[in-house]
């Protein structure tokens, strides 16, 4: 009986960590579309940056459509983007060959990145935005060269 208490107490302050009251997501909503021309583009990896320390952010993979969403705290960012893409140009997918991350792909010249360079770190986007406290809808942004 006293593991059953306990095992049960775990469990609630792991749903708690885990955000288990509420959405579990940090900030406010943002969404928007990638484009390269006039095509959207699925995987495509979004990053916001804090602009500040121009570092790693928060991101996520835009769907068929080129659509994606995430949660920020409002403020300055720089957004990144990041496709990754076999010799014949199509979508690496994660799950395909899970015991190689896409570095050593790249590496090992069997996927290379779809994104011209300059959106690809933080320290060369030409992105800058603002993320306002009651979070916003991007327009279209278009990666193409």
């Amino acid at each position: 009986m006293r593991w059953h208490v306990f095992g049960m107490l775990g469990l609630a302050l792991f749903a708690l960590s885990t955000g288990g009251c509420g959405k579990g997501e940090e900030g406010v909503k943002v969404t928007g579309t990638v484009m390269k021309g006039d095509k959207p583009l699925d995987g495509v990896l979004v990053s916001f940056c804090p602009a500040e320390t121009k570092q790693t952010g928060k991101g996520a993979r835009t769907d068929a459509s080129g659509k994606f969403q995430l949660y920020v705290k409002p403020g300055k960012y720089v957004v990144t983007f990041s496709r990754k893409v076999d010799k014949k140009g199509n979508l690496l997918k994660e799950s395909e060959n899970p015991t190689e991350d896409a570095t050593q792909l790249e590496a090992s010249g069997r996927a290379f990145e779809a994104i011209p360079e300059k959106f690809r770190e933080p320290t060369s986007s030409p992105l800058g935005v603002e993320v306002p406290s009651a979070g916003t809808d991007f327009p279209p942004w278009d990666v193409a060269k």
